[in-house]
């Protein structure tokens, strides 16, 4: 593009997939869309969306906000998340067993969440953020959680959690 005589590149983040031409995370409206978007197929999710939903009792309204900074000072270097993303799944996985298949299926549910929406240098960074999230929760609640065999039980025919009396 030329301007008053001056030559401007304009560096549009896009990339091609299956033909179509998808947008790159660039700013917080996109990361909003798809935490927003990932927090709603987890809640639709037969296991995860009960874990959140009634053991977790996620207060959506205030921790909508907290995940959208969280991912903002990721994937766009705002810094501004001030929190300990660690304390409250372990709190959680004192109320029912942890089991690395929840870690699996958060993962594989946000990478297909990121694919649906964007495409390019930044998504594909959102993925590998999510791929060591998942690993460190994993071995960071393993390692601090005892494992529980009684008290709580996942109905994984129906996806429901239920307490057992």
């Amino acid at each position: 593009m030329h301007v008053m005589g001056f030559s401007i590149r304009i560096k549009i983040n896009q990339a091609t997939r299956d033909g179509f031409t998808m947008k790159d995370i660039e700013t917080p409206q996109d990361v909003h869309q798809l935490i927003s978007e990932f927090y709603q197929h987890i809640r639709d999710d037969a296991v995860l969306g009960p874990i959140f939903d009634e053991v977790a009792e996620v207060d959506w309204p205030n921790h909508l906000p907290v995940m959208f900074t969280f991912w903002e000072s990721l994937l766009l270097r705002t810094e501004h998340y001030r929190g300990n993303a660690l304390q409250p799944h372990l709190n959680l996985f004192q109320k029912i067993p942890f089991e690395p298949a929840f870690m699996s299926q958060w993962l594989s549910i946000f990478k297909s969440t990121v694919d649906e929406l964007f495409a390019g240098e930044v998504a594909e960074r959102a993925k590998h953020f999510a791929e060591g999230i998942a690993h460190n929760l994993d071995r960071q609640i393993t390692r601090r959680v005892p494992l529980m065999t009684e008290g709580v039980e996942l109905e994984k025919r129906t996806g429901r959690v239920e307490r057992q009396r």
